[in-house]
């Protein structure tokens, strides 16, 4: 995929583009890669899942093991779907998926990264009976037709003593600090906003928060106020230095973005 889209491309210095994409790439982990995100052994052995196959086959008859095989793992995503999905009114149905394809390990991580780019939720599960990890990319449509999700990365950059205190005071030590300043690069906070309209179409929404403005709260002229003050100061979240926003537009197989014109 790489060596299609960039192949010819150089950057300064005569650098082989596709060399440096290949190179980033086999740095990444997907989920799956090396057994990533599945328990380090197998919980069942070999035996165990021959036998457990071998235990409904004589109940199915009619259909091949190949056949009865890709039934149960379906039925694995419509389950793993339902759980991601409380809200959906109807079962999910992914009998009348007829066309898949294999995708081979070394154009994992091209893929997914490249699927990853949408934005869509990611729902997995690891399956014993295969002992393989079950993926699947969706987006989800509530009855309101709108659904808010955000995200907060650990606290793990270099910080003032009242930020710690902040943090420490909602949440246990971090195992690893970074020697990065926390005013450019901590309290990173992902906030998403998924539409989706009656015409089929999907509505990203995108908030990207980090850094922090100021260390300390402004200062408060009202001894009554003192008490609530420095409670707000420890629990809300501070101002980010810098605040981020975009929204992308999924329609008919077509993909464009929505930008806010400053001029």
């Amino acid at each position: 995929r790489i060596s299609c889209q960039k192949l010819g491309q150089q950057l300064t210095g005569n650098v082989d583009m596709v060399e440096v994409e290949h190179r980033i790439v086999s740095h990444l982990r997907p989920p799956g890669y090396r057994r990533t995100g599945l328990p380090p052994d197998p919980t069942k052995s070999a035996a165990e899942r021959a036998a457990l196959r071998n235990r409904i086959y004589a109940f199915l008859s009619s259909a091949q093991p190949v056949e009865a095989e890709r039934m149960l793992l379906l039925r694995e995503f419509e389950s793993m779907l339902e759980q991601a999905q409380p809200e959906r009114t109807g079962k999910w149905k992914l009998t009348n998926r007829v066309v898949h394809e294999k995708i081979p390990h070394e154009l994992l991580s091209q893929t997914l990264s490249a699927a990853l780019c949408n934005e869509p939720f990611l729902a997995q599960r690891y399956s014993e009976r295969h002992d393989a990890l079950l993926l699947a990319l969706h987006y989800r449509a509530p009855q309101g037709r709108c659904l808010w999700h955000s995200w907060s990365a650990p606290f793990r950059a270099r910080a003032m003593l009242n930020e710690w205190q902040r943090q420490l005071s909602n949440s246990d030590a971090p195992d690893v600090v970074y020697d990065v300043p926390s005013s450019q690069y901590g309290f990173i906070r992902h906030v998403q906003k998924l539409c989706c309209p009656s015409d089929g179409s999907a509505i990203v929404v995108t908030k990207f928060e980090f850094g922090i403005n100021a260390t300390f709260p402004k200062p408060t002229l009202e001894d009554e106020d003192q008490d609530a003050a420095e409670k707000q100061a420890s629990s809300a979240l501070p101002t980010p230095a810098k605040r981020e926003f975009h929204a992308t537009v999924f329609k008919e197989g077509y993909t464009f973005g929505m930008w806010t014109d400053h001029s």
